[in-house]
């Protein structure tokens, strides 16, 4: 298994994650996100085919709303 530097200045991140990137971003298992996924629950998704790929701007969006003002401040500090 690869793991992916997402915080590395280098690395650009890709406008689609696949599960197991965002299962890393998250730090959940990917059988979470596909729990999820059937409780409409998570970051946004969509599906290609039988792919499911997930926006870096959607999963951002859930971390800030999972996580609120008060990560910003915490992570400042």
């Amino acid at each position: 298994m690869t793991t992916t530097d997402f915080n590395s200045p280098v690395h650009v991140q890709p406008a689609l994650l696949t599960p197991a990137e965002v299962s890393e971003i998250l730090q959940v298992p990917t059988r979470t996100l596909e729990r999820w996924r059937t409780e409409r629950r998570g970051p946004r998704f969509g599906r290609f085919g039988r792919h499911v790929r997930y926006r870096r701007v959607d999963v951002d969006a859930y971390i800030s709303a999972a996580c609120g003002d008060g990560f910003d401040l915490w992570m400042a500090s």
